[in-house]
């Protein structure tokens, strides 16, 4: 009996001793946990670098926390230190390669530094682990639109919309890549989503607005702009677009009150008075667009538009030989523009320069084939200077291009022919 006790004590000591290890690593873990938790409560009140001493005293305690390193990863890359962000998802993910949030925020990083090919990898390894990871869907579209496939990236941040439908990035991502696609109708069923979750939404509503103008729907368009404005006042340049829009509908006083806003702003000033002077005109007040476009010039002397606006102001004032030298200003800086050689040559022709005007008219078929106008008033400069046959084949073109006032001169002209 005597000599089992030895064997006894030494029995208990390793039992002891057992005991003491299991509870020293229960203990570490736990200080570990402690401290992890702490770091992400703190990370996610932005305190980065403070968040980044608790992960290192979780390691300390527990050297393969993989969420540690996770964490640590994460504070890196908001502090914009994507060295050392990389390094420890990398860490991460060598710790435990079936954790889909390990190749997630290796792939997230690799996005933010440009190496879409390295993060599609990663993001798409996260998805075959865990498929109903909003987050890594679309980080994944980031990854396939900086790429190039486009398509991929649409249907990427579709499937990130169905897991988390309020994830308002992905749709103004989605958005970015259906405008590039030209797919306006797409983009502006995002913008309903995001508008249906936010109506104030100034930003949403102003980029629907702008797409609804790529589809024709000028109405559409300033109902959104006027949304904008009522939201948010500051966004001057939904007054431009709303008056552009005006503009197009023939709204030409609703256009001249937006354009006064901008100029009022500063806003643009080269373009607000060209654009004010333009609805000026067409509301048949050439006295009103002059100062406008006085003042466009003085913005902006190479923009070719402004001078053949001058030209038009003052040929309805009928100052023609000032129109004419308006209209050569334009076509010094701009010899394609159609419109300011048919606008010179009226001016020509209403000072019987037929020969100047023919040349004019000619120019503008040539830049614009379709413009019956012109054919019609060329017909009348030959016939004027005695070409009397190559003037019935120009209203013959100018009849067959939609020209109604050439039945008229045919027959007076070209019956008897």
């Amino acid at each position: 009996m005597p000599k089992q006790k030895p064997r006894q004590i030494l029995i208990t000591a390793v039992i002891l001793a057992l005991v003491a290890i299991l509870a020293l690593f229960l203990l570490k873990n736990r200080i570990s946990e402690r401290q992890l938790q702490k770091g992400i409560l703190v990370l996610e009140k932005k305190g980065y670098s403070m968040a980044l001493r608790h992960f290192d005293k979780a390691l300390r305690w527990n050297k393969k926390s993989v969420q540690a390193y996770l964490q640590k990863a994460k504070a890196f890359y908001y502090l914009k230190d994507n060295r050392n962000a990389l390094v420890n998802a990398e860490i991460a993910v060598s710790l435990d390669s079936m954790l889909a949030q390990s190749h997630y925020v290796t792939g997230l990083v690799l996005n933010s530094n440009g190496d879409y090919s390295g993060s599609l990898k990663e993001l798409s390894r996260a998805l075959s682990l865990d498929s109903l990871f909003a987050e890594a869907w679309y980080q994944r579209g980031i990854s396939k639109a900086g790429l190039g496939d486009l398509t991929g990236s649409v249907a990427d941040y579709k499937k990130a919309v169905e897991l988390n439908q309020e994830n308002i990035d992905a749709y103004l991502k989605s958005i970015e890549a259906k405008s590039a696609l030209n797919d306006y109708i797409g983009a502006i069923k995002d913008y309903d989503r995001v508008i249906e979750s936010d109506p104030t939404n100034v930003r949403a509503l102003f980029n629907r607005g702008f797409f609804k103008i790529n589809l024709g729907d000028n109405e559409g368009a300033i109902r959104d702009f006027t949304g904008a404005i009522t939201n948010g006042d500051t966004l001057t340049e939904a007054y431009y677009q709303r008056g552009l829009s005006n503009s197009r509908l023939g709204r030409n006083n609703e256009a001249i009150r937006d354009f006064t806003v901008c100029i009022g702003r500063n806003y643009r000033k080269r373009e607000m008075y060209y654009s004010r002077a333009v609805s000026y005109l067409k509301t048949g007040s050439p006295d009103r667009a002059m100062p406008d476009i006085e003042s466009a010039i003085r913005e902006d002397r190479d923009r070719a538009a402004n001078y053949q606006v001058k030209g038009i102001i003052l040929a309805m004032k009928a100052d023609y030989p000032g129109s004419i030298e308006q209209f050569s200003k334009c076509i010094e800086r701009d010899r394609n523009n159609a419109e300011a050689y048919y606008h010179r040559g009226v001016s020509f022709a209403v000072m019987k320069r037929h020969p100047e005007a023919m040349q004019d008219f000619s120019s503008c078929i040539s830049l614009k084939p379709g413009y019956h106008e012109a054919y019609l008033n060329r017909a009348i400069a030959r016939i004027n200077l005695g070409r009397v046959q190559e003037g019935c084949n120009d209203l013959q073109k100018a009849k067959e291009l939609g020209s109604k006032e050439s039945d008229e001169y045919i027959r007076m002209y070209c019956t008897s022919k």
